[in-house]
């Protein structure tokens, strides 16, 4: 066997590519992944295991990859992940919750994301499969329930090149969306005939990052002067937390065809229904607990209504 040789100077440029570039990172979540599942002692408590990597899907024509695509023991739940190594100088999220997101949103925040399901065959040509997209509600997350996400400095030198900016958790949520949509289409599309009539398939994106999560315990509205439109003063109540649960607005222009889309007038029921969708984002140190423990519980289609007369829905705008 040939003895292995060196390339002077390889070493240093090829690391300082391949850490830049998060492809590091993409390996070391994987083998994280891997090692949750192995972690498990008996076949029950097995949660998230490893499906595929890069794996391909588009979405009203845009092509993208999903970085890291789990899929949840004996269900057909999958985890489309997106891995985002933070510049060292801006590793630290900030995430608040806040009073108001839509009129009468349910009061404890919960899984929401989309899941599609086969009904069945047609009767008459062309036999295709029948299919619908459903949004469903899962376990309550409240105690990590966040809605907004800010970058905020550290004392870190950061990358060389400055690569990173205070648009990264948008970016990462962004992407996690796409990649989730673009399995939807999948199901919707090319692969609808092998979908297994009453078995719901379900899509969530989620976020992997080497930044430190911050949850903010405060009411940013109840410690903001008006007139400046500044904070009040004073220290900011937080903790470090290995993952949060990001309830965040998915773009319509990245949505999967067929997703639900209504046009009544009750656009708060809209926003609820067929826009905010739920992505975990969690912290390198949290992986391989998050992978072990995580389980959405979906158990609930989310309503196309209020359960209220439409007049009273008037009577509220």
């Amino acid at each position: 066997m040939a003895a292995t040789e060196f390339i002077p100077d390889l070493g240093k440029s090829a690391r300082a590519a391949i850490n830049l570039g998060g492809y590091a990172f993409h390996q070391r979540a994987i083998r994280e992944g891997e090692a949750a599942f192995g972690d498990a002692k008996c076949e029950s408590d097995k949660r998230w295991r490893l499906e595929a990597v890069e794996f391909p899907v588009q979405v009203r024509g845009r092509d993208t990859r999903i970085d890291i695509l789990f899929r949840y023991n004996m269900r057909a739940e999958y985890l489309c992940v997106e891995c985002k190594r933070a510049n060292p100088a801006l590793a630290r999220w900030l995430f608040l919750r806040m009073p108001m997101v839509s009129r009468d949103r349910p009061e404890f925040e919960r899984i929401q994301t989309d899941c599609v399901q086969a009904i069945g065959q047609r009767k008459v040509e062309p036999y295709d499969t029948m299919l619908d997209l459903v949004p469903m509600y899962g376990r309550t997350v409240d105690d990590r329930a966040v809605h907004l996400g800010i970058v905020m400095k550290t004392n870190d030198k950061g990358d060389d090149n400055g690569r990173g900016n205070r648009d990264d958790i948008e970016g990462a949520a962004t992407q996690a969306h796409l990649a989730a949509n673009g399995l939807l289409e999948r199901w919707l599309g090319e692969a609808a005939s092998s979908m297994q009539a009453g078995i719901f398939h379900s899509a969530i994106p989620a976020v992997f990052t080497t930044a430190k999560l911050v949850l903010g315990k405060i009411d940013v509205s109840s410690i903001t002067d008006l007139e400046s439109g500044k904070l009040d003063a004073g220290e900011i109540p937080g903790e470090e937390v290995p993952w949060v649960f990001l309830q965040s607005p998915v773009s319509l222009g990245i949505r999967a065809r067929g997703a639900p889309q209504s046009y009544g007038s009750d656009i708060a029921l809209a926003m609820d229904r067929e826009m905010i969708r739920t992505v975990p984002i969690v912290t390198a140190s949290g992986i391989r607990e998050f992978l072990g423990t995580f389980d959405p519980g979906l158990n609930e289609a989310i309503p196309e209504s209020r359960g209220y007369p439409f007049s009273r829905a008037l009577s509220r705008q």
